[in-house]
């Protein structure tokens, strides 16, 4: 399978779009280089109206004033198992169903509708957290924050499924940036330790999910990640390994305006 994250740039409508616009062509080549965003795992994603993405393991987002950037990558172990393995949230009786009520946006207009995007089947869901939702579709794993990404999985390598969005803390070119990390990780992991300018924040794995906004961030700010297990065990994400070095703010109009 090629990578999309290249193929974009084929594309002869947004080869227009970007021009030689030597921040966002630097982006893509960041993208290139980044181990963990060459590996296709993603069998599905919901389409994000009046923003442009990159689908795979990498998205870019480019819409209004300054970029946004969303990431899936993925943590890996020695054993691999099925991906919905180890995610007994699924399974938990206590926990809700997504909701199927009109009280977002269309097209999607709830977050059933968001599963609904990503293509046909059964949805077995769960509210995990604010916001954060997951799901069984056979022997898929997928996941949807309304805050952020939607995608369906059919391999998960790993004990988490790291995510995150880069974008202005409010609509304005000068804007600070904010990274809103977020995911989902497998039973036996207890927490994410997450450490930007100097300062280690820890994200309980609560329902097998977890999430954090910082303020003032931007994905370059990240500089270690862990995964804390309940045996006590750490062991360390790179960032750099998935998180490519964002290029100035631009202002970047979709076709949609």
């Amino acid at each position: 399978m090629r990578n999309a994250a290249l193929d974009v740039f084929e594309q002869p409508d947004l080869v227009d779009l970007l021009g030689d616009e030597p921040e966002l062509l630097a982006f893509a080549d960041a993208i290139a280089q980044t181990p963990s965003l060459r590996r296709p795992t993603l069998t599905a994603r919901r389409p994000v109206p009046r923003r442009l993405f990159f689908l795979i393991a990498a998205v870019l987002l480019l819409a209004g004033a300054g970029t946004a950037t969303a990431l899936a990558v993925q943590q890996l172990t020695d054993t691999p198992v099925s991906a919905t393995q180890g995610f007994s949230a699924l399974d938990d009786p206590a926990l809700a169903p997504a909701p199927n009520t009109p009280d977002l946006p269309p097209p999607a207009r709830s977050v059933m509708g968001l599963f609904r995007e990503l293509g046909p089947g059964n949805y077995e869901t769960k509210r995990v957290g604010d916001g954060l939702y997951l799901a069984r579709r056979g022997s898929d794993l997928c996941g949807v924050s309304v805050h952020g990404s939607a995608q369906c999985t059919d391999h998960l390598d790993g004990d988490v499924w790291l995510q995150g969005d880069e974008g202005r803390q409010y609509d304005a070119q000068t804007a600070p940036f904010q990274v809103h990390l977020y995911g989902f990780a497998r039973d036996d992991v207890n927490a994410i330790r997450v450490t930007t300018h100097g300062n280690t924040a820890t994200l309980p794995v609560r329902h097998n999910a977890f999430q954090e906004t910082f303020k003032n961030t931007e994905f370059t700010d990240v500089t270690a990640i862990e995964v804390v297990y309940g045996s006590g065990r750490i062991s360390q994400i790179n960032p750099r390994d998935h998180f490519p070095v964002i290029p100035p703010s631009k202002v970047v109009l979709t076709p949609n305006g």
